[in-house]
């Protein structure tokens, strides 16, 4: 949904996405707090490869270099097939051919993550990545997470409840039928 349109090579292993633009990154409260960019991208996979949370299975045999990065065979993760080539050009390059990558992007594992909200929550990357950290508060609560999508995280109570209502800054925010979620 974020993207205008995708190229792939004739030899199936690389997939180039033109993200539209225009589209933002909102707090809980629907402020803007940055541009979703083409390296959002590239942030929220190697975030998931870096917090290892259970999901790089999916991806460690499909995107090149993904198995060496997850592990520790590199630490870097620039020799990941996940780059951004611009502020709207996402790439991602395989291992082979895979007929179900493009169904693929509807996993957890592909969601972007605000690069620039993160960091100023404390997160790091790579080998100095440690949720932690007395300093990293990102995904602490709600306040401490960015939003592009659809919904806002609007409230949670532990174990109890979680409360989604419908961002105005979505791009498509006209077609949201349902306002709120509990």
């Amino acid at each position: 949904a974020l993207a205008e349109s995708v190229e792939v090579s004739e030899d199936g292993k690389t997939y180039t996405f033109k993200i539209k633009s225009g589209l933002v990154w909102t707090d809980s409260q629907g402020r803007k707090v940055a541009d979703v960019k083409a390296d959002d991208f590239v942030a929220g996979m190697q975030h998931m490869m870096d917090a290892k949370g259970g999901l790089e299975y999916l991806v460690q045999p499909v995107i090149a270099g993904a198995d060496d990065y997850i592990t520790g065979k590199t630490t870097d993760f620039s020799t990941v097939g996940v780059k951004a080539t611009d502020d709207t050009t996402l790439v991602y390059t395989l291992v082979e051919p895979t007929s179900y990558f493009m169904t693929m992007l509807g996993y957890s594992c592909f969601a972007p993550m605000s690069r620039s909200f993160y960091e100023s929550k404390g997160g790091k990357f790579g080998e100095e990545y440690d949720n932690s950290a007395e300093t990293y508060k990102y995904g602490k609560d709600p306040s401490s997470i960015a939003y592009c999508g659809p919904y806002l995280v609007t409230g949670a109570t532990a174990e109890n409840s979680i409360t989604f209502k419908a961002s105005d800054s979505y791009w498509n925010k006209d077609n949201i039928n349902i306002k709120t979620i509990t």
